[in-house]
């Protein structure tokens, strides 16, 4: 897919990208408010089809995935919801071999196990990007396929490859030691296991040594996706909050906007929020690996309509050594900025 959008902010895209140290990938596009029968500014590609690591954007795939679950009155599939309907009020208990290793602050405040409400665990993945949660919820609806699945019914690309935080991280570092995804494995006792037998191989990853495996970021298609892919998910899973015409499979109004609402309380406020005037309506997602960081969303021009966008940043090829997270995130607040007043103008031509 060649670079699309209006050149000058092509032009400024291209300047943008050698402060990130390495490369970005954005795609965005406008949609005016269903009040306004206005014809839409043009969608904005860059790098779009090139991949990226997902990280933890792929935390709204899962969201999304659970929320239309939940409304077509499904049956949890593994875990302490399998036989029951899934529902925003199901309490689930979630045990120690559950805890992921990496940001487990669903242990905050408290010891496992403990009881959460699916409405919970979707708040702590979405807002503090909490790891544990997320592989909970992935675990009560079988896994990645079933996100997977939800993102062929929307014609999402394969290009945007969903994972589990415990099991795909340490499978992409160390694929001599761990076997295929399973549902059904408890993860931290697993990792125990690998803790006693492979001491080395425990402390480098607890360390997260850069890189444990130079493939486990920039090679393996895994935790990946393109901007353009990602940009389709948001776009039609969200259509009937965005669209006069929604997709088949969207979220319904509500979910869209129950899934909104707890994007805008991400905690993020740096990457797509840095450079934003304070008070312009906001729901993001970031995700960050070992020097790759990124940020989708959703942006509202007050008065006029929303932007989706899905911006990524990738380390420069033999990179040995991470760059700084403020170095990147200020490339993103940049780009978003860029994409924003673009669009805030344009809109406002018609």
């Amino acid at each position: 897919m060649p670079n699309a959008g209006p050149a000058s902010v092509l032009s400024e895209l291209a300047a943008i990208e050698p402060s990130s140290r390495g490369s970005i990938g954005v795609a965005a596009s406008f949609h005016a408010y269903h009040s306004l029968a206005t014809a839409a500014p043009p969608a904005i590609s860059f790098n779009a089809d090139q991949r990226f690591p997902m990280a933890s954007t792929v935390k709204v795939g899962l969201a999304a995935t659970v929320l239309k679950l939940i409304e077509r009155g499904e049956l949890g599939v593994a875990g302490p919801a399998k036989g029951k309907k899934l529902a925003l009020d199901l309490v689930v208990e979630v045990e120690d071999f559950d805890l992921c290793i990496e940001y487990p602050e669903i242990v905050w405040g408290g010891h496992l196990p403990a009881f959460f409400a699916v409405s919970n665990l979707l708040e702590m993945s979405l807002t503090r990007s909490d790891n544990t949660a997320t592989d909970v919820l992935l675990k009560l609806i079988g896994g990645p396929p079933t996100v997977r699945k939800y993102l062929d019914e929307l014609g999402v690309p394969p290009a945007m490859n969903p994972k589990s935080n415990m099991r795909d991280n340490l499978w992409m570092a160390y694929p001599e030691v761990f076997g295929e995804w399973n549902a059904h494995e408890p993860l931290f006792h697993k990792y125990s296991q690998i803790e006693r037998d492979q001491p080395l191989v425990a402390q480098r990853y607890q360390e997260s040594t850069y890189p444990p495996n130079p493939a486990a970021v920039e090679g393996d298609v895994r935790d990946s996706t393109t901007p353009a892919a990602y940009h389709t998910f948001l776009r039609l899973a969200l259509s009937a909050h965005l669209s006069t015409a929604p997709h088949p499979s969207s979220l319904s109004p509500s979910m869209s906007a129950y899934l909104l609402a707890a994007m805008s309380r991400c905690l993020s406020t740096e990457r797509i929020r840095g450079r934003l005037r304070p008070g312009v309506p906001t729901s993001v997602k970031g995700g960050s690996v070992r020097g790759n960081h990124s940020e989708v969303g959703v942006v509202e021009v007050e008065g006029r309509g929303w932007i989706t966008l899905a911006i990524y940043t990738r380390n420069a090829p033999g990179a040995t050594e991470p760059t700084p997270m403020s170095i990147r995130e200020r490339t993103i607040a940049d780009v978003a900025r860029l994409v924003y007043d673009y669009y805030l103008i344009e809109s406002g031509r018609s």
